[in-house]
């Protein structure tokens, strides 16, 4: 007794499913069933040699049983060939951008470049919905016809679905890390001094003008050992200042 089958294809358009116990619906024997194989529908061995070519059709295969006395029997079954695949992914977009000296804390991320995907029986892939998140929140100008997209420093998702002709579809989520590596810079850093005590402090106090810094980034945070008008004891000491 055989029954019908759904011949489902892989990843790569093949078909590798069919096996006599998945078509043998409970087939007895008097004696002892010893064997049972397929064969196609020229009645030549089958051997799963269906593809994409196929789709959605259906064709017919036989379910032969033989018993331990060599008497057989044979029942048609139908295969339909059916793709549930959806389209992968075969590169992604860059996974880490450096920002460079003058883009200002953010870099043009063009998300189709390096973006290759394909289906497994071809056709056209369709990429829909593109959003890219950070923070939590979806940037506004990350839209489909919109092929360049601003990033700031840090971790960005990189959201789109692939769908086949066949409606086989896929989320992917990539991610991307902006970093920033310039390095800050302090401007006008007060020189050196050779100063005298007072009369009423062992040592002497020195005013400067407090320097400046300056990034491409944001949120800059400028520290120092000594600040302007400290007492300093006699000998040398140095005054650091670190962004």
């Amino acid at each position: 007794v055989s029954q019908s089958r759904y011949c489902l294809l892989d990843s790569f358009g093949l078909v590798s499913n069919i096996t006599p116990g998945l078509v043998d619906s409970l087939s007895s024997d008097n004696c002892a069933i010893v064997d049972r194989y397929i064969l196609n529908d020229t009645f030549g061995l089958y051997n799963n040699n269906y593809s994409c070519a196929d789709l959605d059709n259906i064709r017919l295969g036989y379910l032969v049983v033989v018993d331990t006395s060599g008497n057989r029997d044979t029942a048609a079954f139908e295969i339909l060939v059916k793709d549930f695949f959806a389209p992968a992914v075969l590169s992604f977009p860059a996974s880490t951008i450096f920002i460079r000296p003058n883009d200002d804390c953010q870099v043009l991320f063009y998300w189709q470049n390096g973006l290759t995907y394909a289906d497994n029986c071809g056709g056209a892939v369709t990429l829909s919905q593109p959003v890219v998140f950070h923070n939590g929140s979806a940037i506004a100008d990350s839209v489909l016809n919109t092929p360049i997209v601003l990033l700031s420093r840090g971790i960005h998702f990189f959201d789109f679905t692939l769908t086949d002709i066949r409606g086989n579809s896929r989320r992917y989520r990539h991610t991307i890390e902006v970093i920033d590596t310039i390095q800050p810079r302090i401007l006008n850093c007060p020189v050196g001094a050779s100063l005298v005590t007072s009369a009423w402090e062992c040592g002497a106090r020195y005013f400067w003008t407090e320097p400046s810094a300056t990034d491409n980034c944001s949120g800059l945070t400028m520290t120092s050992t000594h600040a302007s008008g400290s007492l300093f004891p006699v000998g040398s000491t140095v005054v650091t200042y670190n962004v």
